[in-house]
């Protein structure tokens, strides 16, 4: 898309968070908007502030793990404002325990929302996109938990791993028609999607009327909901990053890079990848949860430290913070040749994913 002025933008999960702030980014871009979220409070909240903003706005009620909402909401747009540009997919959730003590509803609750909200919206929009034979934009709002795991989260990082999975195929799909395709991988944000339990469906409560959240569950949350407050980018860092890549038909919208200390055999500019065998010596920009990954606690911003990188294991520069992506790649990438095998891989595929962004040297 060149041009996003008069266009419309049809944004999920816009009640709050970083669906909020790419419904005012759009405004801002001279869109028409239709925001939907089942916060109804919330989501009259951001119509009003896009109508303040100057932009025609629609708030519709919509539950994403419903398909008929999704259908609902189309019509709805369809009907206010004739067609639509750009679809966000951008609804989430969160619950946190042990992969064994988490429930079912919990898993259920997640992947509707997570994986099939985003597959609900593309069954109910994109149709209509095509048929309009004019530009577009797809975006769904994966995560940075799409691109590695982590502990006592597992049914988050399998509905986002669906859906970026998902939203790569859409792009093979979409590429040769006027509808561009984004992965929003977002990390760490100042959103309430700790606080997710506040809005889920009645559908998908506990069966179990006494259930009482794990430890490792509320620990989880609490130690989310702690690291956004005190160090959570504002959602309007993602919005701008949306709208950016959409005007540069960009795939994966990715947290970004900073300058790092590393061995002078690399780039001081870019540390994308690698299977090296070996210490890769960073700046830490600090961290959500030092336990997690592999800073230490009581490290500060600006301090130095050595992280180990292990056979079939890549590690990723984002703002300055180590995320170790361990064995995503597995054997797609040989260990005597530590940089670029993984891009000639899956370039040569010509798919989307982190290679084809960021070319190792």
């Amino acid at each position: 898309m060149q041009e996003l002025s008069g266009k419309t933008a049809v944004v999920t999960g816009a009640a709050s968070g970083i669906g909020r702030a790419l419904v005012a980014k759009f405004a801002a871009a001279g869109c028409r908007v239709v925001a939907a979220d089942v916060d109804a409070a919330g989501l009259d909240e951001t119509r009003k502030q896009a109508e303040a903003a100057g932009a025609e706005a629609v708030a519709v009620h919509c539950d994403v793990t419903r398909q008929d909402n999704l259908d609902a909401c189309a019509d709805a747009a369809y009907e206010a404002f004739g067609a639509v540009h750009v679809l966000c997919n951008n609804a989430g959730v969160l619950s946190g325990g042990s992969c064994w003590e988490l429930p079912l509803e919990d898993y259920q609750w997640q992947i509707a929302v997570n994986t099939l909200g985003p597959i609900h919206g593309v069954r109910s929009f994109v149709p209509r996109m095509l048929a309009q034979e004019t530009e577009g934009h797809v975006v769904n709002t994966a995560s940075m938990a799409a691109l590695t795991s982590m502990p006592l989260s597992g049914a988050y990082c399998l509905s986002k791993h669906a859906c970026l999975a998902f939203t790569e195929s859409l792009y093979h799909e979409l590429k040769e028609t006027p509808l561009g395709v984004s992965a929003l991988c977002p990390e760490l944000i100042n959103t309430g999607i700790a606080e997710s339990e506040r809005v889920r469906p009645e559908g998908y409560q506990h069966r179990d009327k006494d259930h009482v959240v794990s430890a490792a569950g509320k620990m989880v949350v609490d130690a989310l909901a702690q690291g956004m407050r005190s160090s959570g980018l504002d959602p309007s860092v993602m919005a701008d990053r949306v709208h950016d890549a959409i005007l540069a038909d960009r795939f994966y919208i990715l947290a970004t890079k900073e300058k790092v200390s590393v061995p002078t055999h690399l780039s001081a500019e870019m540390v994308p990848f690698s299977s090296h065998v070996g210490e890769l010596r960073v700046h830490y920009a600090g961290f959500f949860d030092p336990g997690f990954g592999y800073g230490k606690a009581g490290e500060v911003p600006g301090a130095v430290g050595v992280l180990e990188v292990r056979p079939h294991e890549t590690v990723t520069i984002y703002d300055g913070q180590p995320i170790a992506l361990m064995e995503y790649f597995r054997n797609r990438a040989e260990p005597e040749r530590p940089y670029g095998a993984v891009g000639n891989t899956y370039q040569g595929q010509g798919g989307p994913r982190l290679a084809k962004y960021f070319t190792a040297t």
